[in-house]
């Protein structure tokens, strides 16, 4: 969603140089997360999961970027009003993302070898980072808008 997002408000998406971002990965928030509701409650460096091959290469105008990392360094930003763009996915369990990296399994080995990493392992590697307990911390901002389309709704219920 965030690249589509990104992409119909001006910003290039292109395929990623480093390869496939899968698993559980670290995001460094921005003092801008620091205060957007979507983000409240979370460390200013989290862990969260994803899944994706192309990234977000300029902010559309107007955006604030609130998280990145080295591989995606938009993975997170808001544009004016309620409406943000996540590149991470924190609707995902580690379980589903399990799947989806053994189904992949083949691609993300070859995908290693292309960017001269040791494909040996490699899947095995990308499963570790699920069962580290942090990546839940991705869903704390699910939980926070959930709690912020609850708010808005109870808004318009009293007016």
């Amino acid at each position: 969603g965030a690249q589509i997002l990104a992409h119909a408000f001006g910003s290039q998406v292109i395929r990623n140089p480093e390869g496939w971002e899968i698993g559980g990965i670290e995001l460094s928030l921005t003092k801008e997360a620091a205060e957007d509701p979507l983000f409240h409650g979370l460390p200013p460096s989290m862990k969260a999961l994803a899944t994706h091959e192309d990234r977000i290469e300029n902010l559309p105008e107007g955006a604030r970027l609130l998280a990145g990392n080295a591989s995606s360094p938009i993975q997170a930003f808001r544009l004016p009003g309620p409406t943000w763009g996540l590149q991470f996915h924190p609707e995902i369990t580690p379980a589903i993302l399990e799947i989806l990296i053994r189904l992949r399994e083949a691609t993300l080995e070859e995908d290693a070898r292309r960017r001269h990493l040791s494909s040996d392992g490699h899947v095995a590697r990308l499963l570790d980072t699920l069962v580290d307990p942090d990546v839940a911390q991705g869903r704390r901002i699910l939980e926070n808008f959930v709690r912020l389309c609850l708010d808005r709704e109870g808004a318009r219920a009293r007016v």
